[in-house]
């Protein structure tokens, strides 16, 4: 009995040792992942604002040359509502 309570405590410390492994392994594992997404997703953001910002630029620049909305929003994608917003601060 007492050799099989040294074996089990044994067996326990292992196991112990291996889930602190596992977990440990698994953290460094899930930052690395969710610092490669977020790198992905901050990238992803930044040329969704410099296509808006070149975009709003272009209307600008468009409306002080006193073109229409109508084509301002064909060639810009932007709606009549966005291009007045526009109009209204200059």
């Amino acid at each position: 009995p007492e050799k099989e309570e040294e074996i089990m405590t044994a067996a326990q410390k292992l196991w112990n040792r291996g889930m602190r492994e596992g977990e440990q392994k698994g953290e460094v594992l899930g930052r690395r992942r969710g610092r490669r997404e977020g790198r992905q997703e901050g990238r992803q953001l930044g040329l969704q604002q410099g296509l808006q910002a070149s975009t709003l630029g272009i209307a600008r620049k468009m409306l002080q040359d006193d073109l229409p909305g109508e084509q301002i929003s064909k060639w810009t994608g932007l709606d009549l509502a966005q291009i007045d917003k526009i109009r209204g601060g200059l």
